[in-house]
């Protein structure tokens, strides 16, 4: 296989797992929860005592049932794999997602400048038969790493900006799980695009400035667009009172209309990044499609702490986060 077919088994492989977590119980209590939208309103490794209380208690029950599992496991290396995946980090820690986001884009930028060992290495995977022609062309490498690097800045921006003091944590699983993540997404951009690279090198003077197609076009605008949306939606969520059911209009509708924004982002890059003669570009849509269950599952979350916290009648009205679907 390719480097490019490798990372979208990492994506789709990873989207699999959590689709399959997501649909045990216990499991999804126990380890894929955290901050105010857990079920139980603390950290999965302080399940309540009592299975006896109201119907949120009631619903605490799958992951306490399951701590007692492990607790009466004999398998010592499963009780240490539940303590390691219990463990819990600030979730202030965000901020590091967006910092080696950044920080990614110019190593990339790097390498592809000076054809260093690690493009090197994972070029040597590249699949026989992709050629410039049937690859992502130059100024394709070069708007998509410009528009990643734009959305890591971004992001890393807001994340210090609209930031507030909170004991809120989040499981470490999901803290590595973030940083593979823009990992993948910084190989995305050029994996793709390996052929145009080796055969004509990553320089300024290769680049040309040239009308977008109608077909890049349309994609950029998505991207500026769903990232304006994206950053409204921040600036208003950070305006709030702790816990307040959003009244932006965006929010109308949507529970989680920054979700949205982030898929649309991510379907953008899918069309921006397309090689040449293809209408997606397949790494991209891997990505899409993580982003698009990770999301969908934490929207999920979300709405049912707005049903316990505010009422079902706050959020008939309102799609999770794409609407009339989901």
């Amino acid at each position: 296989m390719g480097a490019e077919h490798w990372l979208r088994a990492a994506f789709l492989g990873t989207t699999g797992v959590m689709l399959l977590a997501w649909a045990v119980p216990t499991i999804r209590h126990r380890y894929m929860g955290y901050g105010p939208r857990t079920t139980a309103s603390e950290s999965p490794s302080q399940a309540p005592e009592k299975s006896s209380q109201s119907s949120s208690t009631a619903s605490e029950s799958p992951s306490h049932a399951q701590e007692k599992s492990f607790q009466g496991s004999s398998t010592s290396w499963l009780k240490r794999l539940d303590r390691a995946l219990l463990i819990q980090v600030p979730h202030g820690w965000f901020a590091h997602f967006y910092t080696f986001s950044v920080l990614l884009s110019a190593f990339w930028a790097a390498q592809l400048l000076s054809s260093g060992t690690s493009f090197r290495k994972i070029a040597s995977l590249e699949l026989k038969g992709r050629t410039p022609a049937n690859s992502m062309s130059m100024n394709q490498l070069v708007l998509t790493w410009a528009l990643v690097a734009i959305q890591g800045c971004r992001r890393l921006y807001e994340t210090i900006a609209f930031a507030k003091p909170s004991n809120a944590t989040m499981p470490i699983g999901h803290y590595i799980l973030g940083l593979l993540y823009y990992l993948g997404v910084s190989m995305a951009v050029w994996v793709e695009g390996i052929a145009t690279v080796r055969a004509e090198k990553f320089r300024g003077a290769k680049i040309q400035c040239e009308t977008p197609s109608a077909h890049t076009l349309a994609f950029l605008i998505l991207f500026l667009v769903a990232s304006v949306m994206q950053h409204v939606c921040h600036r208003h969520l950070a305006s709030l009172k702790k816990y307040t059911l959003p009244n932006h209009p965006l929010f109308r509708y949507l529970i989680c209309p920054h979700y949205t924004a982030e898929c649309l982002i991510y379907l953008a890059l899918t069309g921006i990044a397309a090689p040449q003669g293809h209408w997606i570009n397949w790494s991209f849509f891997s990505v899409l499609v993580f982003v698009l269950t990770n999301l969908g599952a934490t929207a999920e979350s979300t709405r049912l702490f707005y049903q316990k916290k505010f009422g079902a009648e706050s959020i008939r009205k309102r799609w999770r986060m794409i609407p009339f679907i989901y």
